[in-house]
């Protein structure tokens, strides 16, 4: 397949789901690329064909992604792996059949659910009108009649109508979420090709208006509230992986969305979790300088929110999002636009969680604050912090986060910025090791949510530099033993 690609003229669902099953052989007009993406798609149909009756048949409560997401060995998880790699050639073609693909199963979807919902509606208001009227036709039927009092069959069938529509209205729900979710796994297979094959504005402009379609929606029934969940968490990812080759493109759109004032809370905070996957880039040095002015902008949108729900949703997204940065870092990120995020954002923040409402949502961001800071000021402000996750250790709700604190701020602290002097590096060790492995006490605090490893993985860190100080202060009296013979 190389070359200007050909346009698919024909596509399997335009002949109907029964002739998708039966391929012609190229002919001498038909390029071999054609060919290989018609009979791709042909397959992706019939595969979707089977995975959505597969659904359709399962119990109303089962969730989705047990049946949708089988694993590598599944049939229709390696048909993604190939849809991957013919993207490479192909991006703009299988796009837009996966568009049309989209509208072709959705639209009857949605006009079969609005007709449901409409009958649904009818009965409502026949039933309630009968029920106002069935005192009156139970006096007559007892004033003309001796046999037991009982509800008039009418009523019944009114009754057992209702709940055929309802149960109606959860398998088009499901139908259409089964729809939607397969879309979402196409696409997150095959965007990633968008760096080496750029696609038209309009497609990016297509897939983000669906993606933020979805953090609007909110009439998801009970019995498929799980599935729903879990499909705002895939578009999720569909607009991160969007955005490593459209980063600009859905940071506007997001601006543009969280500005309206018309959304309620839940949707700010839903359009606030969509951004959780976007990828930070360090390199080059201009992609660097536009992620931390996103993030710059994150941070005055935390200082301005007035509901503390989507303030914590804030704390969240940018906790999210520089915990991989924290990650790769291993020098401090000396950019102007870096410190100056961190500075304008550690100080409220560090006095927003001196309160209980908000302190177990917050210590992670000012922990990561300190961990991409510069060395100056992590060295600096870092002690109050500690002694504050130290103090949280024996609280009950803030015993794991405070743990999980401590931990990333020992690796910061021996790992990147290698200690400070020997004096003042024992006593900062010193204060953690007691507040965690008590001298002379049988127990580890906290005692409950931290796993075993994660103490251990503590004591290895600490022993990359102080290897003698962890044998002494640690070790030796885990074992206890009195010397360190």
């Amino acid at each position: 397949m190389t070359g200007k690609e050909p346009p698919v003229t024909s596509l399997p669902w335009e002949r109907g789901w029964g002739a998708a099953s039966s391929l012609q052989a190229p002919s001498d007009t038909f390029h071999c690329g054609q060919y290989v993406l018609q009979t791709l798609l042909t397959e992706f149909s019939l595969q979707v064909e089977r995975k959505i009756t597969n659904v359709l048949k399962d119990s109303v409560n089962k969730e989705l992604a047990r049946t949708l997401l089988a694993g590598d060995k599944d049939e229709f998880d390696m048909l993604l792996k190939c849809l991957t790699n013919v993207s490479e050639h192909a991006l703009p073609s299988i796009l837009t059949a996966l568009f049309q693909w989209h509208d072709m199963q959705i639209k009857p979807i949605q006009e079969a659910r609005k007709s449901n919902k409409e009958l649904s509606s009818v009965g409502e208001t026949r039933g309630e009108n009968y029920r106002r009227s069935l005192p009156a036709i139970l006096s007559d039927s007892l004033s003309l009649s001796s046999s037991p009092r009982s509800i008039p069959e009418p009523f019944l069938t009114m009754e057992k109508n209702a709940k055929i529509v309802t149960e109606e209205a959860e398998k088009l729900e499901k139908h259409e979420l089964a729809v939607e979710f397969i879309f979402c796994l196409a696409l997150i297979a095959v965007l990633p090709q968008l760096s080496v094959h750029p696609v038209s504005d309009e497609q990016v402009r297509e897939i983000e208006n669906l993606c933020f379609k979805n953090f609007k929606r909110k009439d998801f029934s009970q019995h498929n509230s799980r599935n729903g969940k879990d499909l705002t968490d895939l578009y999720a990812e569909v607009l991160g992986v969007l955005s490593e080759a459209r980063f600009q493109s859905v940071i506007r759109k997001f601006k543009r969305e969280i500005n309206q004032t018309y959304y309620t809370t839940q949707t700010i905070i839903n359009f606030i979790n969509g951004m959780r996957f976007i990828k930070l880039k360090l390199y080059p040095i201009e992609a660097l300088q536009a992620s931390f002015e996103f993030m710059q902008e994150l941070g005055e949108f935390f200082l301005d929110a007035k509901e503390k729900e989507t303030r914590h949703s804030y704390a969240g997204l940018i906790t999210a999002l520089l915990v991989p940065v924290a990650a790769v870092i291993n020098r401090e990120v000396n950019v102007p636009v870096c410190r100056n995020f961190v500075d304008k954002l550690h100080q409220p923040s560090l006095q927003l969680s001196s309160r209980k409402t908000h302190a177990a949502h917050l210590y992670d961001m000012i922990t990561i604050l300190l961990s991409v800071s510069s060395k100056q000021f992590f060295l600096t402000n870092w002690p109050i912090f500690l002694q504050m996750c130290i103090s949280g250790l024996k609280t009950r709700d803030l015993s794991k986060v405070s743990f999980n604190c401590i931990y990333r701020l020992v690796w910061v602290y021996v790992v990147r910025i290698k200690c400070e002097a020997n004096t003042t590096t024992n006593q900062r060790l010193t204060q953690i090791i007691e507040a965690i492995f008590p001298k002379g006490s049988r127990n580890i605090i906290p005692r409950e949510g931290v796993q075993a490893r994660d103490f251990i993985q503590l004591i290895l860190i600490i022993s990359l530099e102080k290897l003698d100080y962890v044998m002494r202060e640690v070790v030796y009296d885990l074992l206890c033993v009195t010397t360190g013979k």
